[in-house]
């Protein structure tokens, strides 16, 4: 991983992994949130998308979480979970994502048709440790 962290994927147990998989699909608190899987085609889970609705724009879907597999990037599977994400979202103006700011997702995100959104918040991830994020959008309705 290229931005120093960890990926999810290295930190989550097969065990875990289901639990968690198992809570999401089962115990999601409105029909808006979403787990979304990208898997190969043995089913081997390689990336993820979790969506729920905005708390700011009720009209728009936020992509609360989207991870691949690092040894299964660039194999289109960020690109099939943006478009079921988009289809997922139908009836609403677009889809929104805070990304770390550095992050090498604002390429990817530009190369898909995003653009900032010129929201900025900071996360405290430790003790006197901050995560600067922006947020990003993407246009999905008729607008």
């Amino acid at each position: 991983n290229s931005d120093g962290r960890t990926p999810i994927f290295a930190k989550l147990s097969p065990d875990v992994t289901s639990e968690v998989w198992r809570r999401s699909l089962v115990d999601a608190p409105t029909a808006r949130h979403v787990v979304l899987v990208a898997t190969e085609e043995a089913g081997s889970v390689r990336g993820f998308a979790t969506l729920s609705p905005d708390e700011m724009d009720n009209d728009h879907t936020l992509i609360d979480l989207l991870e691949v597999d690092p040894a299964y990037r660039r194999s289109g599977h960020g690109s099939r979970l943006m478009s079921a994400a988009a289809a997922h979202a139908d009836g609403q103006k677009g889809l929104l994502i805070w990304i770390d700011q550095g992050s090498n997702a604002a390429r990817f995100l530009a190369d898909s048709g995003w653009g900032p959104r010129g929201r900025r918040r900071i996360l405290e991830v430790g003790e006197d440790l901050h995560l600067a994020q922006h947020q990003w959008w993407t246009s999905i309705g008729d607008a």
